[in-house]
């Protein structure tokens, strides 16, 4: 099992696709359940992921989870500008970290904010330097300014990640924002994934492997199989909320089919 862990609702970025910090309200900026709740339901090989909000603003709680927990896996998906709050401690108990950055420079900036993508590098770059041997993942979200093919691409020949992950951005946000968005999808978000595909194809052919998750992801399920819906949401990954809300996918905070119940009423 998976368990994702809303370390707060706030965020230090106010992203385009986004829109920054969630109102308190519906995810409040601080862990409201006590630990001893989780417990309840952690089981001997689960893993636990971080997330948020910005989950490195709150390091006291992730500080306080990984002292409690022998987890299998810890996960963070982070947007990297406060990697350097991540102690030595804390970086060697982590396999995965996920760093928030749209592609090539121009529109990681437009999305994103001046100067965010030269951080993000310096980020990783640190991370490599310290040592973080586990999987650094670039974690893009899609949008309509995005070349999938260009961005993903650059992505991979930095050298510096694991793996390349993406979103549509469309799930945050009115699609009417998007402008022609199926002309967008057939004229270049398909072909830009056909040629992104048959370079994948092209490279292992040669023995090498490069690591886009969607296409290595998809490729497994095929030839393993795999739980329903492949992302494993409420199959075997949950969301915990700071209120204690249990959800079924982290990105569904207020939609009423992701809600599963709350920690302590559930086992």
């Amino acid at each position: 099992m998976l368990f994702i862990l809303y370390t707060t609702g706030r965020c230090n970025l106010k992203c385009r696709y986004c829109g920054g910090s969630f109102d308190p309200q519906i995810v409040p900026w601080d862990v409201k359940y006590p630990l001893r709740l989780l417990e309840e339901l952690f089981r001997e090989g689960d893993s636990i992921a971080f997330y948020g909000g910005e989950p490195l603003l709150n390091m006291d709680f992730i500080r306080e989870v990984m002292e409690t927990f022998d987890a299998a896996h810890y996960i963070i998906q982070t947007n990297g500008l406060l990697i350097d709050r991540l102690d030595d401690e804390i970086l060697k108990k982590i396999d995965t970290i996920l760093l928030s950055i749209d592609g090539r420079k121009t529109i990681t900036d437009k999305n994103r904010g001046s100067g965010v993508y030269d951080s993000v590098i310096r980020g990783a770059k640190l991370l490599r330097a310290r040592g973080f041997q586990g999987d650094l993942v670039a974690r893009m979200a899609v949008t309509q300014d995005s070349d999938i093919y260009a961005d993903v691409t650059h992505l991979l020949n930095l050298g510096l990640f694991d793996h390349v992950h993406w979103q549509l951005s469309m799930i945050w946000v009115d699609r009417n924002e998007w402008n022609n968005l199926w002309g967008w999808i057939n004229e270049s978000y398909k072909p830009g994934l056909e040629k992104l595909f048959w370079d994948w194809v092209k490279a292992m052919r040669k023995g090498v492997v490069n690591g886009i998750a969607p296409f290595q992801g998809t490729l497994k399920r095929i030839i393993y199989g795999g739980p329903y819906p492949p992302c494993g949401s409420g199959a075997d990954t949950f969301t915990i909320l700071t209120d204690g809300r249990i959800i079924s996918c982290p990105i569904a905070v207020v939609e009423c089919w992701a809600r599963v119940g709350k920690i302590g009423e559930v086992d």
